[in-house]
């Protein structure tokens, strides 16, 4: 068997363009020949550091389990949807709104669905500080809100369409809106009084007493347990594995079959926790992402294509 071939050097996508920027001008090694070469797209939700140090774990999992020489790459969400449907990317990890947009061009296969949790669906979750008065939807009105940005399908997607649904519009509901980079920094505002209400998620729901809100961890840790949840939306599909319509079914089947297999072995889900942020993957469908398309054509106007559609 020849050896794996890894690519180092992690190429970065500039926001809002095509157009790849690498961190060095040294070209990438070429592949030994027979040896496919597989492009791995990584979204950026953990900033780029992270983001560097999980491309590589990711990678050189694959490069060895597939035997391929695989050079990965972040990109902002959006530019990630746009490259899987336009060939540049040969497999990716994409959001629940990422992989709609990119699949609607047709050029787009389904392989796998990450878990978090033990499940593959998260929820998506209003919250306020458990002493600011506020017990019901109905004590927000005339209260402010943050959302993560356009694009993330548990802080800005889900929740404005459950209002909507509900007959309420965000826009003359509450008195202001902000919206803010990340989950975190929605977090934080609700946490430090700048906000009443925010919008995050949580992934093993039982009840608004025991679920944890799960997108505030890591920026409150224990002080998670100020904020009390006001609602929580239907179950949302998690992260999948997706790959370009060009990838040959064979090695489709491969890199299912290297997915499936991670979880049970110590190196496997080392990668997992360490390059997916995943503890397993499990089958996916199309037909999981109808609820993300239902609450698509609530919004007026709906997201684009050029929306960072994260988490």
């Amino acid at each position: 068997m020849k050896s794996a071939g890894f690519v180092a050097l992690v190429a970065v996508v500039s926001f809002g363009c095509a157009r790849t920027e690498s961190p060095s001008s040294k070209p990438a090694a070429p592949a030994p020949q027979g040896m496919p070469t597989l492009v791995l797209g990584l979204p950026l939700p953990w900033g780029t550091t992270v983001g560097l140090k999980r491309a590589q774990v990711a990678g050189a999992y694959l490069a060895k389990a597939l035997d391929a020489h695989v050079d990965p790459r972040l990109f902002s969400y959006g530019d990630l949807a746009k490259a899987l449907d336009a060939g540049q990317v040969d497999i990716a990890l994409l959001p629940p709104f990422g992989y709609v947009l990119a699949a609607a061009g047709g050029r787009v296969r389904l392989v796998r669905r990450a878990k978090h949790d033990g499940v593959a669906t998260y929820r998506s979750i209003l919250f306020v500080r458990k002493d600011s008065g506020i017990s019901s939807l109905a004590d927000l009105k005339g209260k402010s809100v943050a959302w993560v940005r356009e694009g993330s399908a548990s802080g800005n997607l889900f929740p404005r369409a459950y209002l909507l649904e509900h007959h309420l519009d965000p826009a003359t509901f509450f008195s202001s809106q902000e919206v803010l980079a990340s989950h975190s920094d929605v977090c934080r505002a609700v946490f430090d009084g700048k906000v009443a209400a925010g919008a995050s998620f949580t992934d093993a729901w039982n009840d608004f007493d025991h679920a944890t809100i799960d997108g505030c961890v890591p920026a409150l840790g224990a002080n998670v347990k100020e904020l009390q949840i006001l609602f929580a939306t239907d179950p949302i599909p998690n992260d999948v594995i997706a790959v370009s319509s060009r990838l040959r079914a064979g090695l489709v089947a491969r890199l299912g079959a290297v997915l499936d297999a991670m979880s049970t072995t110590p190196e496997g889900r080392r990668a997992l926790a360490d390059g997916f942020a995943s503890q397993g993957f499990v089958p996916v469908a199309d037909v999981d992402f109808d609820p993300v398309r239902e609450a698509l054509s609530v919004l007026r106007p709906p997201p684009t294509v050029g929306a960072d559609a994260g988490r």
